[in-house]
């Protein structure tokens, strides 16, 4: 119950089971969709080690609720054989952007349980950059800190969606088809940290609701950004521990208290141009044995927070903080 009640917490996720597993199950539903507009794609995967004895109603509801294949793999006698399974089908749902998502040696020969979500996402400015307009500028690190980046620019006064306040000048830019947007915001010089504190998600609900069709002088630097990191650390700094200990309560899954969260690894790639965005991600949750007027001036030269937003849906897919254009 503690393992659980954590989770939910640091998650919002809601208390009852099935009110959690219907918005899921809709949610991986509406979220897919391919056409000549872009593309989205989410895709869930579950390999387990292939003699462990998972409940069958756990099984039953990773592929009812979570549209998550199961695939049985030999963690005990082909850990590396099953580390390039995994990472496989991870670069396969990302357009082959996210490649080698599970580092050599995090799996072990205790590992039972491996679960795999990977998100995709290809979209088209509704109005495009103009190449022919891509000039170099300089980008504002820091105070001390300047490099020159390739900056784009709107030709003309863009109609979008816009407004600010004390925190940020926030922009939004739809992609075609008018289903997902790119919202931006960007903080005064030296106002980062402040943004970054205010930037809830009331204040992002509200901000939403006052954004204003007005015409803006558009400027965003061209970028492509690669990520990787492991959340164990910061989920247990945010009130959920437990799974990743000893004291570690996934009954759920086996029945027994056997079970733990060895490694929750994350790995994502955006990049933004002229014509549009594309972006990946895929996350990696490893289960083991224990004990084992003028018009508003937007110019995105300095660093700033970006946001891609399903309207349908209303879910954040991607987000962000630009501090280096170049950065890999």
């Amino acid at each position: 119950a503690q393992t659980a009640g954590e989770m939910e917490r640091v998650f919002s996720f809601p208390k009852d089971a099935n009110e959690r597993r219907a918005y899921f199950k809709d949610l991986t539903a509406g979220l897919n969709f391919s056409g000549e507009n872009g593309e989205m794609k989410l895709a869930n995967s579950f390999w387990a080690q292939k003699d462990y004895p998972f409940l069958p109603a756990y099984l039953e509801i990773l592929s009812g609720s979570y549209s998550a294949r199961a695939w049985n793999l030999d963690f005990k006698n082909g850990t590396e054989a099953a580390r390039k399974k995994i990472n496989s089908w991870a670069e396969e749902n990302t357009a082959k952007k996210i490649k080698n998502l599970l580092p050599p040696r995090s799996l072990t020969a205790l590992t039972r349980l491996v679960l795999v979500n990977a998100v995709y996402f290809k979209g088209f400015w509704e109005n495009k950059f103009d190449k022919k307009l891509t000039y170099e500028d300089l980008f504002i690190k820091s105070e001390k800190e300047k490099k020159a980046v390739m900056m784009m620019k709107y030709p003309g006064d863009a109609k979008t969606g816009y407004t600010e306040n004390e925190y940020a000048k926030i922009l939004e830019l739809p992609y075609r088809g008018n289903r997902f947007s790119m919202i931006l915001l960007l903080p005064a010089e030296g106002n980062m940290k402040r943004a970054e504190e205010a930037l809830t998600p009331e204040n992002f609900r509200k901000w939403e609701k006052e954004l204003v069709k007005t015409k803006v002088r558009i400027f965003l630097p061209r970028f492509k950004m690669e990520y990787s990191a492991s959340f164990v650390k910061h989920l247990s700094d945010m009130g959920m521990p437990t799974a990743f200990t000893e004291a570690a309560d996934f009954s759920g899954m086996d029945g027994t208290k056997k079970l733990y969260i060895q490694k929750a690894l994350q790995k994502a790639f955006i990049e933004i141009n002229e014509e549009g965005s594309e972006a990946a991600a895929a996350t990696a949750v490893v289960v083991g044995m224990k004990s084992m007027a003028i018009s508003p001036v937007f110019k995105a030269d300095r660093p700033f927070i970006f946001l891609i937003k399903d309207k349908k849906t209303n879910s954040i897919l991607f987000m962000g903080k630009v501090s280096d254009p170049e950065s890999k």
